[in-house]
């Protein structure tokens, strides 16, 4: 069943027979990815709801290094107890870990996630950080309306192109649905944070055009300018020696993540901002499939 679904997921990617693809697509034209450009991730572990299965998921995930599908393998929602238990179930058959993927942001690096970051490198596998902007929470996008939120929207716009048409600090500026209720949780305690961050942002240059851009142009800008609170979030991660994979709804997004990854923030900024942290009244929820 592993092998079954990996295969029809490389074809996809490939361009072969996915919805996607055109009808006169063919396997000549486009030839599957090697394995050495494929990594299979198990996206979550059993341990916390049926651990007969983890046994099976495991196995199903070696079967597919075993077959040639992939060069390596990852994890996901591991704890450093169960990475540790993987990497030497891995190491046993010959298979390298090359990832593990967690929760991990401003507001989401309690001991606990870092204690499973450290596991991951033990390990020998790049930590991926998920949801660096804690849903966009820290995004610079969404003010509860104390202490300086409406000026730290009005700078945030005024930095996307768009003006603002409210002078007041009080303006409330929430997602709708689950996502808003969470933030209405969270924002208000984390208010030290945010301010931090935006310091940050106002005291740190995104580079312009020039140099070497290895991503066709992604970077490229007329002139400099000072990084938004996404990028001092995103930059952060990496700072950390992490891999932060934030998300993207256009192309505007995918350039501000691609430039905060190059970004080298202040001196001290780092650690101003692992204090305001740790003063936060309440982080993000933890993933309900994150083992220990």
């Amino acid at each position: 069943m592993f092998e079954n679904a990996a295969s029809a997921s490389v074809k996809r990617l490939s361009g072969q027979g996915g919805k996607n693809s055109s009808p006169s697509s063919s396997s000549s034209s486009s030839p599957l990815l090697p394995p050495s450009r494929v990594v299979i991730q198990l996206h979550w572990s059993a341990q916390n709801y049926a651990p007969p299965q983890e046994a099976a998921l495991w196995d199903g995930l070696s079967r597919c290094y075993d077959s040639g599908i992939c060069s390596s393998v990852g994890v996901s929602n591991f704890g450093p107890k169960q990475i540790e238990k993987i990497s030497k179930f891995l190491n046993k058959r010959g298979i390298p870990l090359a990832i593990v993927q967690n929760q991990y942001s401003l507001l989401s690096c309690g001991v606990a996630t870092e204690a499973a970051i450290s596991a991951a490198r033990d390990a020998g596998a790049v930590p991926l950080a998920y949801s660096p902007l804690a849903l966009g929470m820290l995004s610079g996008r969404y003010s509860v309306g104390r202490n300086g939120g409406g000026k730290r929207r009005r700078r945030e716009e005024e930095r996307r192109g768009s003006d603002s048409d409210s002078d007041s600090d009080d303006e409330v500026r929430l997602p709708g649905g689950p996502r808003g209720v969470l933030f209405k949780q969270i924002l208000p305690g984390a208010q030290g944070l945010l301010d931090a961050i935006d310091a940050v942002a106002a005291e740190t240059k995104v580079r312009g055009g020039g140099g070497r851009d290895f991503l066709g142009g992604l970077l490229k800008s007329s002139s400099p300018s000072f990084a938004t609170p996404a990028q001092v979030a995103v930059a952060w991660c990496v700072a950390k020696n992490t891999v932060p994979i934030p998300g993207a709804r256009n192309a505007a997004d995918v350039r501000s993540h691609v430039a905060a990854a190059t970004l080298k923030l202040p001196s001290g900024a780092v650690e101003e901002l692992d204090l305001a942290a740790k003063k936060i009244e309440r982080g993000m929820t933890t993933n309900v499939f994150q083992t220990k």
